[in-house]
């Protein structure tokens, strides 16, 4: 499979005048798992397919959709087939009802069960395929069980008196009377009106939940519950004995009844407790993560700017979430690794996921609407992207070999100081060089040889301006030489000539002459370049679509879309096949979902609109390139104000389908893969990121 011609050596990148508000999300993209919209067409003949490695192959943060705000995540064997599932719940958002939905290995949606509103996060119950759901709208407690028939998974339900706060479970503390020899686990539920509820899990296949007893809680602000065998532990926000925030442990007296401790005073608000084999844990406050040494809580490590959950590795080791959006490793050591964990990050789980004995780990990505999941490494690290840190707001991403070492260069037109961050690869990692200014109000960037010496140049569109930098082919810059040429549009650069949208139409440059115009009649949004030399135009405005012209810009042709064309992909499936176009569209308006078009030849070879597939919020770039090496293309969607890529392979017929999608930093705008940089022989490719509010380029790679 071969990428079509673009842009000479390295694709194009195109960029959106317009950039968005960081962690916008006044809409939620459309769900992954939605059909895409297939037109009438030819049958395409069936290509053998491999199973792709997906996902455990790349460095990435995979993202799975819910339909609202996520609120908690667990993994556990779900429908009792000995492989383990993500669990999560959300309240009601842009995408449907509040719901608990599952996802298996290969990060495929399993199920949605429809809940009450606002609910707390799901609790396993023991070593059963059992669920607990809290509702804060319905005031009950619900209990799930996933290997039910569809439609039939909500098994029973208790009301309460008052609203839950927090719910846990853990190991049966005590039998009750009714209950006695039958209890495996414990449901603990802490409720507004100050009230614990411990309800006993029996083996009791339709109705587990047991008879409930009450506990009166001293401290009605409950923060958290957690269980040991012996206790449970609550705790409480600005409710102790003089305001202040605490800690209390309910000790089990006898069959059926707790004794409160005293409370043990904190600096800051409880969040979540952990019980490791070398220290007794607990994270909140500002930035706290305490230690308790036997008698009382201190302060052990910064822990982020308001810890939020805590997970056990095993061992000495734990990972922290913080608000900060961080995820924090600590070991025997301290903090070992600290890394970005996605938008509004809330919560965390850990498990096996993809059988390597290793534990994986799932974060919850509240406002994001987002389950986010890191595959692990061997050496106790989890695959996430690489990133190179670059000036502020990088507006423009280009890969190009400028310093003809054979590996490609990557450079950024930082929009926030006017200056380029440029990377070379040497030792087989990038690192950054010096270079001039491009000089202000840069809107897009490609790689040439436009002087025609042989050295890869820089060329570069800011308004009414077209800037050339020149490359010595030593991997440095000259300042920039302009020419005049009004108004502001895509690049395009063919052998021996340089394509420049502008007000007036297109442009056709070639050095030492004066710039030749091609009167359009709507403005050019977007442009490539088919393998013979013919014109791909996308346009807006009375009509949008593509307008088709010929290698010397005669008008052959116009392809109506169902949107503004943002960027524009050719791509062949096999060497012998036909070329197809691929078009990202913008949405309703700017911050909407958008659309990513396929349009294929006919039995006449007339290009034919056949496909369409939602896409994220702000769309913004379209690449396509070999991710895994198994000879066949993935696609990828750059979506700004959904803070992740969307990713796409082919069917065995020929029609692009959706995998999970890949967290991106934050505001992802150009995409563009290279030969993964360092790995002889590998025929797979790196996919480069431009972050524009997170100020880096992502590499992901296989």
């Amino acid at each position: 499979m071969k990428i079509g011609a673009r842009l000479g050596m390295w694709a194009r990148i195109v960029t959106l005048g317009t950039i968005g508000a960081a962690f916008s999300s006044c809409e939620s993209e459309i769900p992954q798992q939605e059909a895409s919209k297939t037109m009438d067409a030819p049958a395409a003949g069936q290509i053998p397919r491999p199973q792709p490695p997906w996902p455990t192959g790349l460095s990435a943060r995979f993202e799975l959709p819910m339909p609202g705000r996520t609120e908690g995540v667990i993994v556990m064997d779900a429908d009792g087939d000995g492989k383990v599932e993500v669990v999560a719940t959300c309240r009601s958002g842009s995408g449907g009802d509040a719901a608990l939905r599952s996802f298996g290995p290969d990060l495929k949606t399993q199920l949605t069960v429809r809940l009450p509103d606002w609910p707390l996060g799901p609790v396993a119950l023991g070593n059963s395929s059992l669920i607990a759901v809290a509702s804060r709208s319905s005031q009950e407690v619900l209990i799930l069980d996933l290997k039910r028939a569809r439609g039939q998974e909500i098994i029973q339900r208790r009301e309460l008196d008052s609203a839950p706060r927090a719910m846990a479970a853990g190991p049966a503390l005590f039998e009750t009377a009714q209950n006695t020899g039958q209890t495996r686990a414990t449901l603990a539920v802490a409720t507004r009106a100050g009230e614990l509820l411990l309800f006993p899990i029996t083996t009791d296949q339709n109705a587990p939940l047991g008879t409930s007893l009450s506990v009166p809680l001293l401290e009605p602000h409950t923060t958290f519950l957690a269980l040991d065998a012996s206790m449970v532990v609550v705790g409480s926000m600005g409710a102790g004995s003089d305001g202040e925030d605490c800690l209390r442990r309910y000790m089990v007296n006898g069959p059926d009844s707790l004794v409160p401790g005293p409370p043990e005073p904190l600096t800051g608000i409880p969040r979540d407790w952990l019980l490791t084999p070398a220290a007794e844990l607990l994270a909140g406050g500002d930035h706290d993560l305490w230690n308790h040494d036997g008698s009382t809580w201190k302060n052990l490590l910064q822990a982020g700017r308001a810890p939020l959950g805590l997970l056990g590795l095993g061992g000495e080791r734990f990972a922290c979430v913080s608000s900060d959006l961080s995820v924090r490793i600590f070991g025997v050591q301290g903090l070992e690794q600290s890394f970005y964990g996605g938008q509004d990050t809330w919560d965390l789980a850990g498990g096996d996921l993809d059988g390597d004995s290793l534990t994986d780990l799932v974060l919850a990505n509240r406002g994001a609407e987002r389950v986010s999941v890191l595959f692990s490494n061997a050496s106790g690290s989890w695959r996430r992207p690489g990133s190179l840190p670059t000036g502020v707001a990088p507006l423009v991403l280009v890969a190009a070999d400028f310093s003809d070492s054979g590996q490609p260069d990557l450079l950024t037109v930082d929009a926030g100081t006017d200056g380029l961050s440029f990377f070379r690869l040497h030792n087989g990692s990038y690192q950054s060089t010096a270079q001039p200014s491009p000089g202000p109000g840069v809107s897009e960037a490609i790689a040439c040889d436009f002087d025609a010496d042989g050295n890869l140049d820089l060329v570069v569109r800011a308004r009414n301006e077209v800037r050339v930098l020149a490359g010595d082919g030593q991997g440095n810059l000259t300042d920039p030489k302009t020419m005049t040429i009004t108004g502001m549009g895509p690049l395009l650069a063919r052998a021996g000539d340089l394509l420049v949208a502008g007000s007036a139409g297109l442009n056709l440059v070639v050095p030492g002459k004066d710039p030749k115009t091609t009167h359009l009649d709507n403005p050019c949004t977007a442009i490539a370049a088919l393998a013979d030399g013919s014109v791909l135009i996308g346009q807006a405005g009375e009509r949008s679509g593509i307008l088709m012209l010929t290698s010397n810009l005669q008008v052959d042709g116009f392809l109506p879309l169902p949107g503004k064309p943002l960027d524009l992909v050719t791509v062949k499936l096999d060497e012998n096949g036909p070329t197809q176009i691929l078009a990202l569209l913008q949405g309703v308006r700017d911050n909407s979902p958008g659309i990513l078009a396929r349009l294929a030849p006919d039995h006449n070879g007339a290009y034919k609109l056949v496909q369409e597939l939602p896409v994220g919020l702000r769309p913004h770039a379209l690449a396509a390139g070999d991710m895994n090496g198994d000879g066949f293309l993935e696609v990828v969607v750059s979506a700004q104000n959904s803070h992740h890529v969307n990713l796409f392979g082919w069917s065995a017929e020929q029609t692009l389908t959706r995998l999970p999608d890949l967290g991106a930093g934050r505001g992802p705008l150009d995409v563009t893969f290279i030969p993964s940089p360092g790995d002889a022989g590998s025929q797979s490719a790196t996919l480069i990121i431009g972050c524009n509010f997170s100020n880096e380029i992502l590499l992901i790679k296989n």
